[in-house]
């Protein structure tokens, strides 16, 4: 159930994101709230980690159909980041809204890569890198700084399915794992 409002929340966000993204002049540099939902998911996996892959890969696969990009492409990389921020989570507390910010950075930054990737290996036309990478960057910090706001509202999802005071309590505070 706890994945199932993580999914719901994220296809919210995608439709209010959709609608302000036509009225603000970001171009493509529009928040990438997919890769922050999917990072979000990897972190608090808590040895879920084929439920939460599998959420990961739900929402990209939403953020596919709403952004119009080719079926599949977000899904695969949601799933990716979702595999990676679960591994880095072992090693990292991510607490804090400028780590928060910093790590939602650095995961738009994965996200790019790993698409230039996957279109350079389906052979789909890449754009010259200092603009790939000026739209990587502006995208990413966007992302960057709309990620502490999600990520206190994934918080809020997960306080609502804690199983104990003591739980619920830790996850309001931010210690994910």
């Amino acid at each position: 159930m706890r994945i199932l409002a993580h999914i719901g929340a994220a296809y919210l966000t995608f439709l209010l994101l959709g609608a302000l993204l036509r009225i603000l002049p970001l171009g493509v540099m529009a928040p990438q709230a997919h890769v922050v939902f999917a990072a979000y998911l990897g972190i608090t996996a808590r040895g879920r980690l084929p439920s939460s892959t599998l959420g990961a890969l739900i929402i990209g696969y939403l953020a596919d159909l709403l952004s119009g990009s080719p079926r599949g492409l977000l899904a695969f990389s949601c799933g990716l980041l979702c595999i990676l921020a679960h591994v880095a989570s072992s090693r990292l507390l991510v607490r804090g809204r400028v780590f928060v910010g910093v790590f939602a950075i650095v995961a738009g930054l994965f996200s790019f890569v790993i698409l230039a990737l996957l279109r350079a290996f389906h052979g789909a036309p890449l754009l010259p890198w200092p603009m790939e990478l000026t739209c990587a960057l502006g995208a990413g910090l966007v992302t960057g700084l709309l990620a502490p706001l999600l990520f206190r509202m994934s918080r809020l999802i997960d306080a609502a399915f804690a199983r104990t005071e003591r739980e619920r309590e830790a996850v309001r505070e931010g210690y994910l794992s």
